[in-house]
């Protein structure tokens, strides 16, 4: 485990302690069983991934920007009971590695694909928070005949949203002066409102710990990512889950995916998994259901 891992983890049992509603999957009863596995992506670098549960369709959960696997703890927990349940540290992230030499979204969806193929599945449900809307999208791409319905997590806001180099520059440049002063403000302004303060600290100090380079390489690349002509590749459904606090264009959305839908949570904002966890699975739940209600194509 690495230094970012190590801290990450610890920052998490810290915030648990002072906030209950903060559960990681071994703690306060309802254990749940899980094993920790890694595969080497493409480039060699060794991705991490935990497996807990069983049960179909599998659900594949894949963090955001400057997170790992632990954010998604709580649902592994609740959702590890009636399904195979997979997250996975993308490289740079948690305990996987940090040699890559491209942070792309390409290079990203990569990591989950080689999860993918190790673990032999087929007829996922690929759950990806902010960044990780991206990511499951490129992996998809990478192996589409695996992947049964994306879900996005507060992303998809604006599918065909593109943005100029010297806009993701200029957005970029606070980060290069003071990386963990920009980051605190940056992430302390997504986080909800009503958050427990707990939950905000934790977040804010863990996000501002990541690698700076890595960080802003991957913000600069998922700037660039073209969402429209991934979408144009894919025959996957798409939904996604969202704060209120941006607005969603669904109209936009469905001249690329013409079913696209949203369910809001209200009282949220970026990390809903962690601010209000019983009202987003409830959530999460019924949209999971409902884009998988047709026969189970889990291998």
């Amino acid at each position: 485990m690495n230094w970012q891992s190590a801290f990450r983890k610890m920052s998490l049992v810290v915030a648990v302690l002072a906030c209950p509603a903060l559960v990681l999957a071994d703690s306060c009863g309802g254990e749940h069983q899980s094993t920790v596995d890694s595969v080497a992506a493409k480039d060699g670098t060794m991705i991490y991934y935990e497996t807990a549960g069983e049960g179909s369709p599998t659900l594949v959960f894949v963090h955001c920007w400057s997170c790992d696997r632990s954010y998604w703890d709580g649902q592994v927990k609740h959702f590890s009971k009636d399904h195979r349940v997979v997250s996975i540290d993308l490289a740079g992230h948690g305990e996987s590695g940090l040699e890559r030499e491209s942070w792309s979204m390409t290079a990203y969806g990569g990591d989950v694909a080689t999860v993918l193929r190790k673990l032999e599945l087929g007829g996922v449900v690929l759950i990806g928070h902010s960044m990780g809307g991206a990511v499951v999208l490129e992996a998809s791409l990478q192996v589409p005949d695996r992947v049964r319905a994306i879900i996005g997590i507060d992303n998809f806001q604006d599918l065909t949203l593109k943005y100029y180099p010297a806009q993701v520059e200029a957005f970029l440049e606070p980060f290069k002066a003071d990386f963990g002063v920009t980051t605190k403000t940056f992430v302390a302004n997504i986080v909800g409102p009503e958050a427990d303060s707990a939950v905000r600290a934790f977040i804010v100090e863990d996000m501002s710990s990541a690698p700076p380079e890595i960080a802003m390489d991957t913000f600069r690349d998922l700037f660039s990512y073209d969402f429209a002509a991934a979408l144009k590749e894919l025959d996957i459904p798409v939904r996604t889950v969202s704060s209120t606090i941006r607005p969603t264009n669904v109209e936009k959305n469905r001249t690329l995916v013409p079913d696209f839908q949203v369910d809001f949570i209200e009282g949220v904002g970026h990390f809903p998994m962690l601010e209000k966890p019983e009202m987003f699975d409830r959530i999460l739940a019924r949209v999971i259901d409902e884009m998988t209600s047709e026969t189970d194509t889990d291998k």
